[in-house]
C-alpha cells in the first residue's frame, strides 16, 4: 500500500559498488532505461571499479547519463572504505543537489552506508536500498570490527531507510534476522538483462565458436560466473574429477567451459593442471553477456554450483535460453529454479549429490528433462523487465 505522506519521485539516482560484468551491473541498466522510459530523469553514482561503457552492452544511452564516478579502491564494505566513505559525502550531495535528485536507489552494502551518511547531513530525499546477495552467510558477523559496523548501520538504518527492497525471499529473510525488520521490506525478483550484439560481442563469438569447434561433438558443460569461491567452480571441479572416475575413462567426450574472471581464476588454472584436465576444462576470462547467453545456446548443460547465491542471474538466463540446468539449492537459487521442471537442484557443497544429479543428466542427455511451457510462464510472469520496473516504480509511489 502506497504511504500517502510520500510524494511521488521523478529524479532517481542509482548508486552502484562498481559498473563491471556481474549481475548488480546488469539490474541497475535495466533500472535506468526501465525508468527513464517512465520519464523519470536518472543519475548513475560509482563507487569504485567503473568501466561504465558496460552498460552500453545493456542499452543504456551513457552519453545521455549524468554519472558521478568516484574511483574508490574497494567496492565493498571494508574498514577502510567504512573510513573513506565519510569523505565521499560531500561530493554526493553536491552531484544530489546539482541534479534535484528527490530519490535514491542504493545496491550493495557499501553504497547502503554511503547514503546512510549522506542522509545524515540532513539533505532529504527517499532512500531505498537494495539488497542483492547473502552478505551474512558470506561475511558472518564474527568479529568485533563487523559488529561495530553491523550496529553502525542498523542504527543509521532504523532512521534513514525508507524502504529495503531484497531479489529474493532468502536474501529478505537474512536482513531482516541481521540487521533489522524494516516494516517497508519488498521482494522484487531479478529481471532478465536486455543485451545488444554489437562488435565487441561478434568479436568475442567468433574467438568463442573456434573454441566450440575444437571440441566438437563432445557433451558441452558452460559455468557462467564470476570465479570466486562462493561461486563454487573449484567445487564443481572435484565433482567433475570423480565424474571421471568414477566412468573409468568412458565419459572423456565431455568439455567443460569456465566463462568468467575474478580472484580464484589462477587457483583454478593451477587444479585444473594437476588434474590433468587441461584438455577437457577450457576458461575462457569474462565474456560480454550477449555472447554468454549465445553460448548457451551451444552447450548441452549449465552448472551453477555455488555456496551462497541471493538470486543467480546466471540460472535465470540459462532458464531463458531453455538450457539444461545443473545448480546448488543454496539461499534464492530455490526460488528461480524449479527442481525438475525448470532445471535440476543438489544439495550445496555436497559432492556426492551433486555427482549423482551430473550423472543422471549426462545419461539421460538424449531425452527431454525439462517443463518448458513452465519455463515460459515463469519468464513471463514472475521475471520479466516489466514486472520488475513496475514494482519498482511502485516503490518509488510513480
Amino acid at each position: 500500500m502506497k504511504n500517502s505522506r510520500r510524494k511521488p519521485v521523478r529524479s532517481v539516482a542509482i548508486v552502484a559498488p562498481a559498473i563491471a560484468r556481474e549481475g548488480i551491473t546488469k539490474q541497475v541498466a535495466n533500472q535506468i532505461t526501465g525508468l527513464q522510459q517512465e520519464g523519470i530523469r536518472v543519475c548513475l553514482i560509482v563507487l569504485a571499479e567503473s568501466d561504465v561503457g558496460i552498460l552500453a552492452e545493456y542499452g543504456v544511452s551513457v552519453a545521455q547519463l549524468p554519472v558521478l564516478q568516484l574511483y574508490q579502491p574497494t567496492a565493498y564494505l571494508s574498514t577502510g572504505a567504512f573510513v573513506n566513505a565519510i569523505r565521499l559525502v560531500g561530493r554526493i550531495e553536491k552531484f544530489l543537489e546539482e541534479h534535484k535528485i528527490a530519490g535514491v536507489v542504493a545496491h550493495a552494502p557499501y553504497t547502503h552506508f554511503v547514503m546512510r551518511l549522506v542522509k545524515l547531513t540532513g539533505y532529504k530525499f527517499l532512500l531505498v536500498q537494495y539488497f542483492h546477495g547473502l552478505q551474512y552467510s558470506e561475511y558472518p558477523v564474527t568479529t568485533w570490527r563487523r559488529r561495530m559496523v553491523n550496529d553502525l548501520n542498523r542504527w543509521l538504518g532504523r532512521r534513514f531507510d525508507n524502504c529495503h527492497i531484497s531479489v529474493s525471499e532468502a536474501v529478505k529473510q537474512e536482513i531482516m534476522t541481521n540487521l533489522f525488520r524494516h516494516q517497508e521490506h519488498k521482494v522484487i525478483y531479478n529481471s532478465l538483462p536486455v543485451s545488444f550484439w554489437n562488435d565487441k560481442a561478434e568479436e568475442h563469438w567468433q574467438q568463442v565458436r573456434q573454441v566450440i569447434r575444437s571440441v566438437a561433438g563432445r557433451y558441452l558443460v558452460l559455468i557462467p560466473n564470476r570465479i570466486d569461491y562462493n561461486k563454487g567452480q573449484l567445487f564443481f571441479l572435484q565433482v567433475l574429477g570423480n565424474f571421471l572416475h568414477t566412468s573409468g575413462g568412458a565419459f572423456a567426450d565431455i568439455a567443460v567451459f569456465v566463462v568468467g574472471d575474478g580472484p580464484q581464476r589462477r587457483e583454478l588454472e593451477l587444479q585444473v593442471q594437476s588434474m590433468g584436465l587441461s584438455d577437457i576444462v577450457k576458461i575462457t576470462g569474462a565474456l560480454p553477456n550477449a555472447v554468454v547467453q549465445k553460448f548457451m545456446l551451444e552447450v548441452q548443460l549449465v552448472v551453477v554450483p555455488s555456496y551462497c547465491e541471493g538470486f543467480s542471474l546466471s540460472a535465470l538466463e540459462a532458464i531463458s535460453s531453455k538450457c539444461l540446468l545443473l545448480a546448488s539449492d543454496t539461499g534464492g537459487l530455490k526460488e528461480v529454479v524449479r527442481d525438475g521442471d525448470t532445471g535440476f537442484l543438489f544439495r550445496t557443497g555436497d559432492k556426492k549429490d551433486c555427482l549423482e544429479k551430473l550423472t543422471y543428466l549426462y545419461h539421460n542427455r538424449h531425452k527431454v528433462l525439462l517443463n518448458y511451457q513452465l519455463m515460459e510462464d515463469d519468464l513471463k510472469n514472475k521475471f520479466s523487465v516489466k514486472r520488475h520496473i513496475n514494482q519498482l516504480l511502485e516503490v518509488l509511489e510513480v
